[in-house]
């Protein structure tokens, strides 16, 4: 039996900058460049007290896991943008352009160096003595080019036609040397045994065309995306090439205007969930004496195909939509738990392609703007969960009546101020090896902009009550092991960001310019 309760801190730093032009060399031409630049100094820490026994009322040992860590990513990215549009816009009421071709290049490249520290410390009365200890010094970057040619063609008076190409080429480099602490001389040696470098790279194209319509109050949209994925891992001497994937996504959506603008809708989308290079890293990772975490290379990537039928109802400035959803995917991935085979008590945490897992509900939305400076965002979904599959040779089915809630208000000052309170909550529900509990948060954003609103000074709050609590369960009966986690943090957390935008300068795929960033920030590959 292990017990472990501690506390972990984090501290970060962030910066960064952007710039870009926009050229326009006739009224069919034009080229666009931007650039961004940035990076993060992040440090935390992590302790920990552990107790062991072997059966209740048995002798208890204890000790102290102390962990640091410095981690100093960066990026950098550059863009390009060529837009072309063939012959005049055609005169009169409805009129549009003639085809147009669009070509974008993008390089983003991202540094990752950190060290980190794990020391066990073993606890006799006032004693304490490093007991074991390792210490992981990790390099290298990662690269992407995308690349992508959109050409749209319009037809009759709403008909229009759209077909390109996108390719992702990705490649990512990572040094790990690794050190053990020598209990003879105190200090650390480097273990060769544990050191390994790794490279993953990704290749993607895909050639895609949709065509959408309309005819009197019917609206239609139909595509079809056709994908070459290749992937390869190599950790050490030993390379694990995934096999070269050929998918095919469609996509069909139909709309249907009612009176007073309403409208009627149902769609259909495949799509995937592409799984990360840190899923598939075969090496182990010791992130404390009783927590190993392994990729696994035949990991697959999820499929995803969604059914949905709903209606949007508008009144005044505001509006109800409602959306019935059945959503099943397959391969679906989860993070497992089983002991670690080399050592007692120890816990490997890996990934898995578990089966399939289906949702069938219903959300509603609900937007208000009783006034010109406040809008209250209501939304919600009912639905009933089941996943099901095999798992370490037993199959498996399990289900439960899950709902979600969100709550968003948004003030307005004509001091160039908005303000969101924003909470959301989502209900407990199981998993494919026992249970996560529910959740609710609280997040507070106040942005004020200034100089003609090139100057942004962005104030965010997160878990403002203190709320913000993950609990999850797995194993029990017919497992061999029992596995309870519970992890708060201090809250609330607060930071401020500052941005000023030269020339007013906007990349033309941006964020919407009502919306304070309150979610996480992810550059994973």
């Amino acid at each position: 039996w292990v017990h472990s309760d501690g506390s972990s801190l984090w501290d970060g730093r962030f910066w960064g900058a952007r710039g870009g032009v926009d050229l326009q060399w006739t009224a069919q031409d034009r080229t666009s460049l931007s650039g961004r630049w940035g990076g993060r100094d992040m440090t935390s820490a992590r302790f920990a007290d552990f107790r062991t026994w072997f059966s209740p009322g048995a002798d208890t040992s204890r000790y102290t896991s102390d962990e640091t860590s410095y981690h100093r990513p960066g990026f950098l990215s550059l863009n390009f943008e060529q837009r072309r549009i063939f012959g005049e816009p055609a005169a009169g009421r409805n009129a549009r352009p003639e085809h147009e071709l669009t070509a974008r290049l993008g390089w983003w490249r991202r540094y990752r160096d950190g060290e980190t520290q794990t020391e066990l410390l073993t606890i006799e009365g006032a004693d304490t003595t490093i007991t074991s200890g390792q210490r992981a010094l990790t390099t290298g970057p990662a690269d992407r080019l995308n690349l992508t040619l959109d050409y749209v063609l319009p037809l009759r008076e709403t008909d229009k036609l759209e077909a390109g190409y996108q390719g992702r080429f990705e490649q990512a480099r990572e040094g790990n040397r690794t050190f053990e602490y020598d209990t003879a001389t105190g200090e650390y040696v480097f273990r060769e045994r544990f050191s390994r470098d790794a490279e993953a790279s990704q290749n993607i194209n895909a050639l895609y065309a949709t065509y959408a319509g309309e005819w009197q109050a019917l609206g239609y949209k139909g595509g079809l995306r056709g994908e070459r994925a290749e992937r390869i891992i190599t950790a050490g001497d030993t390379a694990y090439e995934i096999p070269v994937r050929w998918d095919l996504f469609p996509t069909a959506h139909i709309s249907y205007q009612l009176p007073a603008d309403a409208q009627l809708m149902a769609s259909y989308a495949r799509r995937i969930g592409r799984t990360r290079h840190f899923y598939l890293d075969p090496f182990p990772v010791w992130q404390d004496a009783y927590t190993v975490v392994q990729g696994n290379p035949a990991l697959l990537p999820e499929y995803i195909d969604s059914w949905e039928l709903g209606t949007l109802l508008p009144f005044g400035a505001s509006r109800l939509s409602a959306e019935l959803f059945h959503r099943v995917s397959h391969n679906k991935v989860e993070r497992i738990i089983s002991l670690y085979p080399e050592t007692t008590g120890v816990m490997l945490h890996t990934f898995e392609n578990v089966g399939a897992d289906r949702s069938l509900g219903l959300e509603l939305m609900l937007d208000l703007t009783p006034v010109k400076w406040y809008t209250l965002t209501l939304g919600g979904d009912i639905y009933d969960y089941r996943v099901e599959g095999e798992l370490e040779g037993r199959d498996f089915s399990y289900s439960s009546f899950n709902y979600s809630g969100r709550l968003g208000n948004e003030i307005r000052l004509p001091t160039n101020t908005r303000v969101q309170l924003n909470g959301r909550y989502h209900s407990p529900s199981v998993t494919s090896q026992g249970r996560r509990e529910g959740a609710l948060m609280t997040d507070l954003g106040v942005r004020q902009q200034f100089l003609n609103r090139q100057l942004n000074v962005t104030l965010q709050v997160r878990d403002l009550f203190g709320t913000g609590r993950h609990e999850d369960e797995s194993g029990g009966e017919g497992y061999d092991f029992y596995s309870k986690s519970i992890s708060t943090r201090q809250s609330p957390v607060a930071t401020l960001n500052l941005s000023w935008n030269f020339n007013n300068f906007r990349p033309e795929r941006r964020r919407r310019d009502d919306d304070i960033d309150l979610g996480p920030s992810d550059g994973d590959m």
